[in-house]
């Protein structure tokens, strides 16, 4: 499939009908509507005029590529730079670690085998691999510098990965743990699918081709083998395989027509690596091919035990022989993995939790009503024309409690949550982040939900078998219904007393067991921000040129220096140029920084006269213009601004903070991380911005107090978010603490600190995280003064037996009640437990005791009143001697209380899911909900 970019009318081979976000050409997203003409065809001429020159050796000198010794160019020099040692070799050239003689930089130098110097198709080959890599600039790509030619000898520079390989990792320390295993193909998939996006399948992953950086994260690197739907067949060898055998796909070995889904067979291959620390199939690589292509691949559970059944599940579809049956897509097989990894979740809250529990158990009910159906039906059938009546409490023993401890733990163990856990987006996970295993699922479930129920049966028996118990009213009414539902709620809410922030929101029965319960995130690593409009600069008509680079555009702003874009004609990819220069921020050996966070310096052209340098280009826009223009939520916000804080720290201490630092040095490219630009860039959209003085940001809270820059940009940066969008109230006093802060040095680290340890703190205020405090309300709230003002209302009317004792005392108890709850916990137990802050509306700090009491009464009385009133008149009707016309009128009003109950249920659920932060009731106090 071609898609045409409507920007650069570029035609962009789209495979399976993945369309990319953004034109490969222009970096323009793909879902701009108005056509502008571009330079697109001057481009194309201007990379193939600049194409590799190929310098002939003659044949004498060509040797045996078996033969050549690896380490033949040690300390050798290669143009500027000096080769210090040789990192790997693969079929094509050998890599070696190199320092750029004049700058000191550190780089990785690939270069191409002397054997297969004088072949057309091998430079091409070579020149091929090197623009693909350069392509794709990507936090889980390995970077490319450059590319280049020294006397015959070809080269490509890139980024130096200092940790290594997933091969060096097994070979060193032997299989990896499930987690961690899992955190590393995340990161794979992250750098596949920026290729992929653009139509490039990488054909060679492998356990040797994903490097690991300083962080211990992964980036893919070696595209020798990457096949470019963009048209590179001439480059193809037909009938003969290349690549690595133990890693490639079926169809891959049989020289057919190859998609996407050849990387997603290599990453389950590397994944089965990981966790079984050796290849799926071993031998010679005859023998590894007709293996591939004739047995079933072995599951990873005969190498190793320690791998839940769903990952070897997973691995076992990723390595289907038939393409159709793997997952389809890189997104799918992340979807798949995430749950299984260390950073794909997040702690779980306790109002979500017990939403989900009542959920599932609800689900216990259905299973034991259709049990006791399924009994009822037996028994009909054998002729038994007389049932005794069930007794309640050894239900609860013999039959409820066997299903409830049997679904949760079964359901836990082997799929890792109930319904109620999936509905959430819960998972429990035992030692690592692996399922629990059925001795500890088992313990969960006999605590809890086993223990309420046993405790509630034994309760009931006790009651019904009392002898000083003899009047049947109390039975009844206060003493089953008394045990079974007050000792439930205890129970559950004492094995949640261990719940806090700090602990996990472990629970009793959790620790215990050795397991948690965690949310799952939508996201890789975290939410990022999503459709943010990417800055493309302005295309020009000029001949001006910088060394071997011509401009074909500049940004628009009115700040100096303003960057060219141009292009660089070996690798064909966008760069940014920088002329009439101010002084650079640090010292001169240190503006080749490798940190992912600063603009990488790809050329430095200040010599021969001529001021200028050449930087990456940065697909994306000013962090305040995204901040402002994009609904974003914090939990998308902080880890950008976590990252920003580090990267300020850290220029701080190696004094290379930007001169004049201010928000327009703050950039957020393409996949949501940072870039700390030398220079700021303003554009046209930043100077439209209302609010924002383009001419100079002074940082400082009041007329004479003054901040340190890194200081002011991130208090400003925040308090910009914060005017524009729906924060937690732990950000807004955040904030206020910073401003209080500003003028400390420590402040950076202070900052750090906070952002980190919330990084697991609920920020979102959803319609699930509505139904969770709604399910916490009724369930425990709401039932335990029902509760009680039934006890009250029937002993009551037991001493006066008069029917307005059945309306007015409840309603005073209940109010009371209600109020009471609120005034001492800001708002309700529900929201004291699910965590959740009642704010005034109007200046959105929190509201007094009396609101929130006030709050809580309206919220809750209706339905304490509905539910009592409804119960109460049954049970009267039910249970006491009267007239059968006012038994008729009890039993009719109380039926119809308890549909207005149902009603009022319904009504609100819709109300609060549709608006999750203020439903009629916030509109009648002022008030609104917002995470803590």
């Amino acid at each position: 499939m071609q898609i045409s970019c409507r920007k650069c009318r570029a035609l962009i081979t789209v495979p399976s009908g993945s369309i990319p976000k953004f034109c490969s050409e222009c970096g323009t997203s793909l879902s701009a509507t108005e056509p502008v003409e571009s330079d697109s065809t001057r481009r194309q001429t201007a990379s193939k005029a600049e194409a590799w020159t190929v310098t002939r050796r003659p044949s004498s000198e060509l040797t045996d590529p078996e033969k050549e010794s690896p380490n033949q160019s040690d300390h050798r020099e290669i143009g500027p730079y000096r080769l210090v040692r040789q990192l790997g070799q693969g079929g094509m050239g050998s890599v070696f670690e190199a320092i750029h003689q004049e700058t000191g930089q550190p780089v990785a130098l690939k270069l191409l085998i002397p054997s297969l110097q004088g072949t057309d198709e091998s430079i091409q080959r070579f020149r091929r691999e090197s623009q693909i890599a350069a392509s794709l600039n990507h936090p889980r790509s390995t970077f490319v510098y450059g590319a280049g030619e020294h006397e015959g000898q070809f080269y490509i520079t890139m980024e130096l990965m200092e940790g290594g390989t997933l091969k060096d990792i097994v070979a060193t320390q032997g299989p990896v743990e499930t987690g961690r295993a899992i955190d590393y193909i995340l990161d794979i998939i992250d750098g596949l699918q920026a290729a992929h996006s653009e139509g490039i399948v990488h054909r060679d992953l492998k356990p040797s081709n994903c490097f690991l950086d300083r962080e211990g994260r992964v980036k893919v690197g070696d595209y020798g083998l990457a096949k470019s739907f963009l048209g590179d067949s001439q480059l193809t060898q037909t009938g003969a395989f290349m690549g690595t055998p133990q890693y490639a796909a079926p169809e891959q070995l049989l020289s057919v027509d190859i998609d996407e889904r050849v990387d997603i067979y290599a990453l389950g291959a590397t994944l089965f690596y990981l966790l079984a620390g050796q290849p799926c199939f071993r031998g010679s690589p005859a023998q590894v091919i007709a293996s591939i292509a004739s047995e079933t691949p072995p599951k990873v559970s005969e190498f190793t035990s320690r791998v839940p059944r769903a990952m070897v599940r997973i691995i076992a579809q990723t390595m289907e022989k038939d393409p159709a049956r793997r997952p389809q897509s890189l997104k799918i097989l992340r979807e798949m993995l995430l749950p299984y990894s260390t950073r794909g979740a997040s702690l779980a809250d306790v109002g979500r939790r017990i939403a989900a529990f009542f959920v599932d158990m609800a689900m216990v009910q259905i299973i034991n009503s259709i049990l006791m159906l399924g009994l009822l039906f037996l028994g009909a059938v054998a002729g038994i024309s007389q049932l005794n009546p069930i007794n309640p409490s050894k239900t609860l023993v013999w039959i409820v409690l066997p299903i409830a401890v049997a679904y949760f733990a079964l359901c836990e163990h082997y799929f890792g949550r109930g319904v109620g856990k999936w509905l959430m987006g819960m998972r429990v996970i035992g030692r690592g982040s692996e399922s629990p295993s059925l001795a500890a699922a088992m313990l969960r479930a006999l605590i809890l939900p086993g223990l309420s129920f046993l405790v509630s049966a034994l309760a009931g028996v006790f009651w019904l078998d009392n002898p000083f118990a003899s009047s049947p009213n109390f039975q009844s009414i206060a003493g089953q219904q008394t045990a079974i539902q007050l000792l439930s709620s205890s129970l559950m809410l004492i094995c949640m007393a261990t719940a806090r922030r700090s602990g996990g929101y472990r629970g009793i029965h959790e620790l215990l067991s050795g397991t948690r319960v965690v949310r799952l995130s939508g996201e890789l690593e975290f939410r990022r921000i999503e459709s943010f409009p990417i800055t493309v600069p302005v295309r020009v008509n000029t001949d001006k040129v910088f060394g071997n680079y011509r401009v074909i555009g500049r940004f628009d702003g009115n700040l100096k220096p303003v960057p060219y874009l141009g292009i660089d004609p070996k690798l064909e990819r966008d760069v940014w140029i920088y002329d009439e220069l101010p002084p650079l921020p640090g010292p001169e050996t240190d503006r080749y920084s490798t940190r992912a966070r600063r603009l990488r310096m790809i050329h430095d052209g200040r010599q021969g006269g001529q001021d200028w340098f050449v930087t990456e280009a940065v697909k994306g826009g000013p962090l305040v213009e995204i901040l402002q223009q994009t609904d974003c939520s914090w939990q998308a916000v902080r880890p950008v601004l976590l990252e920003l804080v580090i990267e300020l720290r850290d220029s701080a201490t190696q004094g290379m903070l930007p001169i004049d630092l201010d928000m327009h040095h703050v950039w957020l490219d393409e996949t949501g991380r940072i870039k700390l630009l030398d220079f700021p860039v303003v554009t046209a959209r930043l100077l439209n911005l209302q609010g924002i003085d383009t001419t100079k940001e002074t940082f400082s809270t009041g007329p004479t107090r003054s901040l340190p820059p890194e200081n002011g940009l991130l208090i400003q940066l925040l308090s910009r978010f914060i005017e524009h969008h729906e924060v937690p109230l732990h950000v807004r006093q955040l904030l206020e603490e910073l401003r209080k802060r500003g003028e400390e040095p420590s402040m950076l680290a202070y900052l750090e600190t906070q952002l980190s340890e919330s990084a697991d703190r609920p920020a979102n205020w959803n319609w699930d995280d509505r139904l969770g405090v709604l399910a916490v309300a009724g369930g425990i709230e709401v039932a335990s003064i029902t509760l009680l003002v039934n006890l009250v209302g029937l002993a009551c009317f037991t001493i006066a037996f008069h029917w307005l004792s059945l309306l007015i005392v409840p309603t005073l108890v209940g109010g009371l009640a209600t109020f009471m709850f609120g005034y001492c916990f800001n708002g309700g137990i529900a929201l004291r437990i699910s965590e959740v802050a009642v704010l005034r509306q109007k200046n959105l700090r929190p509201a007094s005791k009396w609101q929130c009491g006030a709050r809580n009464a309206f919220a809750c009385l209706p339905f304490v009143l509905f539910a009592s009133w409804g119960t109460l008149f049954i049970t009267s009707a039910s249970t006491f001697e009267m007239e059968p016309q006012i038994k008729v009128g009890l039993m009719l009003l109380g039926q119809l209380l308890i549909l207005l109950l149902c009603g009022c249920i319904g009504l609100n659920i819709l109300l609060s899911l549709l608006n999750p932060a203020r439903n009629m009731i916030d509109y009648l106090t002022g008030t609104r909900l917002s995470r803590q």
